[in-house]
This record gives C-alpha cells, sequence and structure tokens, in this order.
C-alpha cells in the first residue's frame, strides 16, 4: 500500500462583497443637516421678512418697531443654530466615516486630535 500525503490546494475567495453601509453618512449627519437647513431657512425668512418692513420704519408705531426687532433676533437665532447643526454635521460624518475606516485591518486613515496642548490632524496607514 502507497499513502501520499499532500497539501490540500490552498482555497482562494474573490473579493468580499461591498459592505452596504460603508460609505453612507450616519443617520445623525442627516437629522443635523435637516436642522441646519430648517435654520437657514428661518434666517431667510424672517430676515428677509423683517427687513421688507423696514422700508416704512419712519411711520411705524413702537409695537411694529418692536416686532422687527423681534424678528430679527429670532433670524440671529436661526443663524446660530444651522451653523452649529451644520458644523455638528460635518463632525459626526466625519468621526463615524474615521470609525468605519477603523474597522478595516488594511488602509489609510485620518483623525482629528485635540487635547490640551495639541490640536491638529493624526493620519495612519496599515498594511
Amino acid at each position: 500500500m502507497i499513502f501520499r500525503i499532500a497539501p490540500e490546494a490552498p482555497v482562494t475567495a474573490g473579493p468580499a462583497p461591498p459592505d452596504e453601509d460603508f460609505g453612507r453618512p450616519h443617520v445623525a449627519t442627516w437629522i443635523l443637516l435637516g436642522v441646519s437647513a430648517a435654520g437657514l431657512g428661518v434666517v431667510a425668512g424672517l430676515g428677509g421678512y423683517s427687513l421688507s418692513l423696514e422700508d416704512c420704519k419712519p411711520t411705524r408705531s413702537d409695537e411694529e418697531v418692536d416686532e422687527i426687532v423681534a424678528m430679527r433676533i429670532g433670524a440671529d437665532v436661526g443663524l446660530g443654530v444651522g451653523a452649529a447643526s451644520g458644523l455638528a454635521a460635518v463632525m459626526v460624518g466625519v468621526v463615524s466615516a474615521s470609525s468605519e475606516a477603523q474597522e478595516d485591518p488594511h488602509g489609510i486613515g485620518w483623525a482629528p486630535v485635540v487635547g490640551p496642548t495639541t490640536r491638529g490632524l493624526m493620519g495612519w496607514t496599515r498594511f
């Protein structure tokens, strides 16, 4: 009897199917972008309306002038909310993309670095 021991042929798999969620923004990014758009819409609406009412400002009563001032304050608040949520949407998108990249064992990545004495951008590569 002859027994021959040979190594099995290596099993090679094709490329892994792409992850369905990879590259998609986190749901919080979309929510924050919606809040940002609403805030900027408030700026456009209240700011534009208050500017149209200002044309007749000398003939307006004190109550009407106070209403115009309140609209301007509302527009300023809308601008602040829109800008802050837009910035937060960008940060959530960057952080979620960085965390997805960290799950990949190979590749290149980057992340913001903020510390008591350090601020900047950190990059890495894995092979």
